[in-house]
């Protein structure tokens, strides 16, 4: 595990503590964490039960295609490794959802707009459910009807289930034209997610919308967690500056030469510990996500 992801799993046990297990699933025989420890193989397409998956993000699909099976079986909130936590699970999503007489399955980062234009478009990257919520399997099945007969995501945007909810417009790029179309391959999980809250289907008597409007906790995603990454353009290097600026001098940041994620920086070498870095912004980013409280509550948005 990189550096990055490694503090920042560390860092989820110290703010957590003892009121919940952290798991970081792996898909290694013999290992505690092995995914089928969990669930059955029956959840998931040829291509992953046989390891033939392909393409050049074969790990984030496969982390799309465990992530639903896992809050089904068992309840819980899924996080990716990239998720830096600010705010106690407690009061971020489970409370919301376990208060007795509460009518929450499911808690939600909404992004709108971010993927789809439409409003209600929410990310899959942090997931809340109760154990046995039908939204989570519904969604999982419908990703996975995807995936029949294929090894990658090459030509989902023109499959029926993706054409039906409609491409990610949000990621549209007026310079690069081709990119809305490769982009709604990857981020296909969520726009079958959007397709599963839009849908009602006579033959099962699933209403997306009354669910969503019901039983769904809407936290703001963009502002809460998105902020800093659109205030610095998306730009990774960026946002390093900004991670190791050190505290007890003054620096002059230059302008960064080329757009590249933060995400994708953390793995290079001479990078990997921007983030965390000691003596910089960064370190003290890290202890206040451990151990400063927000001043807030989380409120649910109104559908």
């Amino acid at each position: 595990m990189y550096q990055s992801y490694r503090c920042t799993v560390l860092n989820w046990e110290r703010k957590l503590g003892r009121s919940w297990t952290v798991r970081i699933v792996d898909l290694v025989e013999g290992s505690p964490n092995d995914v089928y420890n969990y669930v059955s193989r029956d959840w998931f397409p040829g291509c992953f039960a046989n390891r033939t998956m392909d393409g050049s993000h074969a790990g984030q699909h496969s982390a799309d295609l465990v992530r639903l099976p896992l809050l089904f079986e068992h309840g819980g909130v899924w996080m990716d490794v990239g998720n830096m936590l600010h705010t106690h699970l407690d009061g971020l999503f489970w409370e919301p959802l376990t208060a007795p007489d509460s009518p929450y399955e499911m808690g939600v980062w909404t992004i709108s707009g971010q993927i789809r234009k439409q409003w209600g478009c929410f990310g899959n990257y942090m997931l809340a459910a109760r154990k046995g919520c039908v939204f989570i399997k519904n969604w999982h099945n419908c990703y996975k009807e995807l995936w029949k007969g294929r090894t990658n995501t090459d030509g989902f945007h023109k499959l029926p289930l993706v054409q039906d909810i409609g491409l990610a417009e949000g990621i549209a790029d007026w310079d690069f034209p081709d990119k809305v179309r490769k982009m709604s391959g990857y981020v296909a999980h969520i726009l079958i997610a959007d397709r599963t809250r839009n849908l009602f289907d006579t033959s099962t008597g699933w209403n997306g919308r009354e669910f969503f409007e019901n039983k769904v906790f809407m936290v703001e995603g963009i502002y809460n967690g998105s902020l800093g990454a659109l205030r610095t353009n998306l730009d990774g290097h960026k946002q390093v500056e900004l991670f190791t600026t050190p505290l007890d001098e003054t620096v002059h940041h230059n302008s960064a030469d080329r757009l590249q994620a933060l995400g994708d920086l953390i793995k290079e070498e001479g990078f990997r510990d921007v983030d965390h870095r000691p003596g910089t912004f960064g370190e003290m980013y890290r202890y206040g996500m451990v151990y400063w409280e927000l001043a807030c509550e989380e409120e649910c948005l109104a559908p």
